[in-house]
């Protein structure tokens, strides 16, 4: 078996181990997902939408099915220190920092406060001044940057304050509905990675 300490990175981006991540990750409804991965698990085998049938080498099928377990539990190891809507908005108060709201369209959502977005702003703008950098507070577009002559590109347009849309030393993506749940935010470090 693997060691679920990070080590995942050393299977190399094109694993077919990424493939079934990636599939399992389309599948909507924790129901679909529940049936998909026992049928893959007891069977090393995906039926495709087409009925075709994939093997799958018992291998690659340990290794996906302890990194879901491994996964789902930093999950919510992270989600758990992530503060509630309630908190954030108490912390951008006591940090003098303005937050709004996001508007929906439809009035029987929630019109969630921008507190999140708000504070990796603010946390963005205090390191950026630090290192003496500009900063985008409203990006349009996805964040892309180069290490060790490889390309990333952020999968979604960013929400928030970045340094800049290019080599960023920090990043952040902020999905603004129904936080903490969907909010994300890295410290890439030198140049993400």
């Amino acid at each position: 078996m693997f060691v679920s300490n990070g080590t995942w990175k050393s299977l190399g981006w094109k694993h077919t181990m990424w493939e079934l991540v990636r599939y399992y990750c389309s599948i909507r409804g924790s129901n679909n997902q529940r049936y998909w991965l026992d049928e893959l698990c007891s069977n090393n085998q995906l039926r495709l939408p087409s009925n075709e049938i994939y093997p799958v080498d018992k291998d690659v099928v340990a290794y996906f099915d302890e990194y879901i377990l491994y996964r789902n539990k930093q999950t919510k190891i992270a989600l758990s220190a992530l503060r509630t809507e309630e908190e954030s908005l108490l912390y951008c108060k006591q940090k003098g920092i303005e937050s709004g709201t996001t508007r929906t369209k439809s009035t029987d959502h929630h019109q969630s406060s921008k507190s999140i977005v708000a504070t990796v702003g603010f946390i963005a703008n205090n390191i950026a001044n630090n290192k003496g950098i500009s900063i985008d507070k409203n990006p349009q577009s996805r964040c892309i940057w180069c290490k060790s002559n490889n390309l990333h590109v952020t999968a979604r347009n960013l929400d928030g304050a970045i340094p800049g849309l290019s080599n960023p030393s920090i990043d952040g993506l902020v999905k603004s509905q129904n936080p903490p749940e969907n909010a994300i935010f890295r410290h890439p470090g030198n140049g993400a990675g």
